[in-house]
């Protein structure tokens, strides 16, 4: 094979591996990115547990409030009640106190119901953050394992940009030149082989058999008539 299409075979083959591992290293940001944003919506459970419970305190206090209320009236009407000479009053008074008992009892209720809810919040709450102390630590190391992923990649981009560099400075400038815009149109992809069946391998196009006879002399470099990739035989 000839040795300036060698020399070009491994170029792209050293672009490929470039190209791959840049396209990861891109990868990495969006996946730490996506790893902080599973754990804030995992922090967010914790929140919205915090506003639940408050809410719930705030009902409770509420409550409270209209049981001293419904309390301290009932208190007045018994003290009332002792008072009233007629019986229409008192049955009338009576019926108030039975009525008042009937809805303290309710708040009461209400009140231990809302005790429930908040054993059972604060219950929840003390979960969530003992979870989310793991998931943080998880975090840490994601992120460490990562930007770690991230170093090496960037290490291995900047050796073999250094090989690339040596490659392409034994490639005639005008074959190097002709490589780089094909690649640049071809989406990486400048050099193909001629295929068994006489069609590129890059447009699997058919190509003319003069132009295999060209590709197979090895006495300069031919291009695909179809997609303009420079063409190569591997041999038999």
């Amino acid at each position: 094979m000839n040795q300036e299409i060698e020399t070009l075979i491994k170029l792209q083959k050293m672009d490929i591996s470039i190209d791959s591992l840049k396209n990861k290293a891109k990868e990495i940001p969006l996946c730490i990115e996506k790893t902080k944003t599973d754990f804030e919506t995992k922090n967010t459970n914790l929140e919205s547990l915090k506003q639940e419970l408050a809410r719930i305190q705030l009902d409770k206090k509420q409550k409270e409030m209209d049981l001293h209320t419904k309390e301290e009236e009932r208190k007045k009407h018994q003290s009332e009640l002792n008072k009233v000479k007629k019986n229409d009053q008192y049955f009338a008074l009576q019926k108030e106190i039975d009525q008042l008992g009937k809805d303290i009892s309710v708040i009461e209720d209400g009140i231990l119901n809302m005790m429930d809810s908040i054993e059972t919040v604060n219950t929840k709450m003390k979960q969530e953050q003992d979870l989310l102390k793991q998931e943080e630590g998880k975090l840490g190391q994601e992120i460490n394992r990562f930007t770690g992923e991230l170093e090496s990649i960037n290490k291995a981009i900047a050796d073999q940009e250094t090989q690339r560099r040596e490659i392409t400075a034994t490639i005639p400038a005008e074959s190097l030149t002709l490589y780089e815009r094909i690649r640049k149109s071809k989406k990486g992809m400048a050099v193909a082989e001629v295929m068994k069946n006489n069609s590129c391998g890059g447009c699997h196009m058919t190509l003319p058999p003069q132009v295999v006879n060209e590709v197979r002399k090895l006495d300069r470099l031919v291009l695909c008539e179809s997609c303009s990739r420079i063409l190569f035989w591997k041999g038999e």
